[in-house]
């Protein structure tokens, strides 16, 4: 006869549909059960293994541990057991988890078999209880009877029904990377684009990009114009109670395009010439209307482009998962998201956030007319006493929360506000109810100041350093209450926006003054060396640029916060900053110093020489030497084990090359953040015009000048509407001979224009004919 399945038994029949427990036979422990809940897990399906002689609260951190949270911080969080479980249904309802096996069943008291009938029925998940037994029994487990008792679908099969009723999911095999029609290269392998500004990009992409490349890039291009012209035109410019210009305009408009920036088209943009494209493209539309958005990508430090996209990865978002408690992986996520601290969160309700967590809203209130620093937001009056000081939020804190759109999360960040929503909502919350609250008084005191520490913890944690974030008296002073017009996410991008200057447009004149000299056909602009003595600001934007340093870094040097720099007007430095800033930058002193030239220029007492053959200044130049035959930056431990060095030795090595620039000949010691090492050429020996011109030949690199000012984009739009500039304002007049000699500005006897690769840039040119075509070869 043929060996068939018996029925499987089958309690509580008259029950209505719904969640069950499911007792799987598993005579004698086969080991074939072992592979088959590995072939099981997968989207949907949650497989635990219960620690071995474990309490019930123990059975609660495996199953959280099998949602992918790290043990070793379940321990020192110390959730409580009621807490945990709370956790636990939350996060399956939130990963939509509709089987739980549990392996090894028999070995867990009745106590916690009861909770887990109780988390599938609060989660809508199916239990799985794999049951080895000695003998193969068909009647119900003592511990399984009060199950039946009370009222849950009981249901009793085999190891084959299971194989039968719970098979194994389909497996997604990972092709290779391919374009298709929204991404013109394969993804996550565009090519390296010009860093030029965007009144010559598309020029310099014309002339430096194969043929086929450069097409695709110039379709983005254009059709990122046309979109953020019709967002201008929409949403942008529209619905705004304030005259164009001002301080109030300018920083709803600039809240509106942060939002437009960062949740639709930069943030998420599929790689980094897709970002740098898009901005391009962006401020070009912008620049028509009367806006200018720079980005000065010098304060970014390497690979300025990848600091566009958003920090908030899927690598990133499984840390935030595995280390730290829904609460906290939810705040930090938004607060990653946002590059802003936790300001406001507390006011973010439940019905005003997504079931499956992809967005958040926090709608405008209040009169519009009165401004943002008047407008005070509605809070409970019992977190106004808390800890002593007032707890009072204006518009103007929360202008990164505050809009009729919604704040649109990542997709793989989405499960983290999602899994804490559920968690609220098994708390009783209602649509009204916040969504963070106070661990300890909920609705008494406010949840800010305890998420601003839970984002900086889990931060630590993750080994992520937020930069728009330090703890209360910090070192460099508090930055609770610095404008919120120089935080958030366009400011850690090196974003700014400018609004247009109001000036009365003049007719263009013949310039009599002096100093431009009588202009011929073959003269254009004034005469003036090409690469003159530069001014102190674009020196040490240039330096921090090919030194890879971030203005973190140089705010922590200078021992202030990072939104307090302006590199035009550096603050007065102390003599050890102002040493290590020349020494990072490969600058003299005397270059940050007016009048100092004298002083540095006296003699010193000269040091007996160490004529030793081994010491540190001996193993610098190993260091360095083995640096530059490295294939990327070393780390101390990799540097260490290669070059078989202990790390005192290393260390004095570090010293002396940091001390002594000029230790390893034409190549210096360069720090890669955060702990790694390179060598690179030195800055200090080439001109700037020598290291630009070889530079270019070599690879893409930045300008020379950097990012346009507010005065050249005004004198820009000048010369295309009205052919010429105010001759009166000596501005004007600098701003005009500075775009003439960047090649911006064609100087002419009446009327100034444009160059043909400005205007083909701006798009005012028709399409020329395409560079001969070239395979495309990707390489980023």
């Amino acid at each position: 006869m043929p060996d068939t399945a018996p029925a499987p038994a089958v309690f509580n029949r008259d029950l209505p549909a719904g969640p069950r427990i499911v007792m799987v036979d598993n005579p004698g422990d086969d080991y074939r059960m072992v592979r088959r809940l590995a072939a099981v897990e997968g989207p949907g399906r949650l497989v635990v293994r219960p620690t071995p002689g474990g309490r019930i609260s123990d059975l609660a951190l495996d199953i959280l541990t099998a949602t992918g949270r790290s043990p070793s911080t379940l321990l020192t969080d110390r959730i409580p057991s009621s807490d945990a479980w709370a956790q636990a249904a939350a996060q399956l309802t939130a990963d939509q988890t509709r089987h739980v096996v549990i392996n090894r069943a028999h070995r867990l008291p009745g106590a916690a078999l009861e909770l887990l009938a109780e988390l599938g029925r609060r989660a809508h998940a199916t239990v799985w209880l794999i049951w080895p037994t000695t003998e193969n029994d068909t009647y119900v487990p003592a511990p399984l009877r009060a199950f039946r008792d009370a009222g849950y679908r009981l249901h009793a099969i085999d190891f084959r029904t299971f194989m039968r009723e719970l098979p194994p999911p389909p497996r997604v095999l990972t092709g290779d990377l391919r374009a298709d029609t929204k991404t013109p290269w394969a993804e996550g392998t565009g090519p390296v684009l010009p860093m030029q500004d965007f009144p010559v990009f598309l020029a310099h992409c014309r002339d430096k990009l194969p043929g086929n490349t450069f097409t695709a890039v110039r379709a983005v291009y254009d059709r990122e114009v046309h979109l953020a012209d019709q967002w201008l035109t929409r949403h942008g410019l529209a619905g705004h109670h304030t005259s164009p210009g001002g301080p109030r305009h300018t920083r709803a408009f600039a809240a509106r395009l942060t939002f437009y920036l960062r949740d639709h088209r930069i943030g998420p943009a599929p790689d980094q010439a897709h970002a740098l494209a898009r901005l391009r493209g962006i401020q070009t539309a912008l620049f028509f209307r009367g806006y200018l958005l720079r980005w000065q990508y010098e304060t970014l430090g390497a690979g300025p482009t990848t600091r566009l996209l958003s920090q908030l990865t899927a690598r990133l978002c499984d840390k935030l998962r595995a280390a730290a408690t829904l609460e906290d992986a939810a705040a930090t996520a938004l607060s990653i998201h946002l590059s802003h601290p936790p300001t406001g969160l507390g006011l973010i309700t439940c019905g005003n956030t997504a079931p499956d967590g992809h967005a958040i809203r926090l709608p405008v209130t209040g009169s519009p007319y009165i401004s943002e620093e008047t407008r005070f937001l509605t809070v409970p009056w019992k977190w106004k006493s808390h800890r002593h000081r007032p707890i009072e939020l204006s518009a103007l804190d929360v202008l990164h929360l505050e809009s009729d759109k919604p704040v649109l999360l990542p997709e793989h960040a989405a499960p983290l506000l999602a899994a804490h929503l559920a968690y609220r909502r098994q708390q009783g919350a209602t649509n009204s109810d916040p969504l963070f609250v106070h661990p300890d008084s909920p609705g008494d005191k406010s949840p800010e100041p305890g998420l601003r520490e839970a984002v900086m913890r889990t931060c630590y944690r993750i080994h992520h350093n937020p930069a728009w974030l330090h703890r209360s008296h910090c070192r460099h002073g508090d930055e609770d209450q610095h404008d919120a017009t120089q935080a958030g996410w366009m400011h850690h991008r090196g974003l700014d926006l400018t609004p247009p200057q109001r000036r009365h447009p003049q007719p263009p004149v013949i310039s009599d003054d002096a100093a431009f000299g009588r202009r011929t056909p073959r003269q254009q602009g004034p005469k003036r060396h090409r690469y003159g003595s530069a001014h102190p600001s674009h020196l040490v934007k240039r330096r921090l640029l090919a030194a890879s340093m971030t203005a973190w870094q140089l705010a922590d040097l200078l021992g202030v916060h990072e939104h307090q720099i302006d590199l035009e007007e550096l603050p007065d430095l102390p003599v050890r900053v102002l040493l290590e800033l020349a020494r990072r930058l490969d600058i003299h002193p005397a270059d940050l110093m007016t009048g100092a030239d004298d002083l540095f220029e006296r003699p010193r007492q000269q040091q007996v020489l160490d004529r030793r053959r081994q010491g540190p200044a001996r193993d610098a130049l190993t260091l360095i030497t083995a640096l530059a035959h490295a294939d990327g930056p070393l780390t101390a431990d990799g540097i260490t084990a290669a070059l078989l060095w202990s790390a005192p030795r290393l260390d004095a090595a570090l010293d002396h090359a940091h001390a002594h620039p000029d230790a390893g000949g034409a190549l210096t010691l360069r720090d890669v953040p955060p702990d790694g090492y390179t060598a690179a050429p030195r800055l200090d020996i080439l001109r700037p015009d020598q290291a630009d011109a070889i530079a270019g030949r070599k690879n893409l690199t930045p300008s020379v000048r950097g990012c346009i000012q507010p005065l050249e984009a005004e004198v820009l739009l000048r010369v295309w509407v009205d052919g010429g500039i105010d001759t009166g304002d000596a501005a004007q007049r600098r701003a005009l001979e500075d775009l003439a000699t960047a090649d911006m500005v064609t100087r002419g006897d009446i009327v100034d224009v444009l160059p043909d690769h400005v205007a083909y840039s701006l798009r005012m040119l028709s399409e020329p004919s395409p560079p001969t075509d070239t395979p495309h070869v990707a390489d980023h």
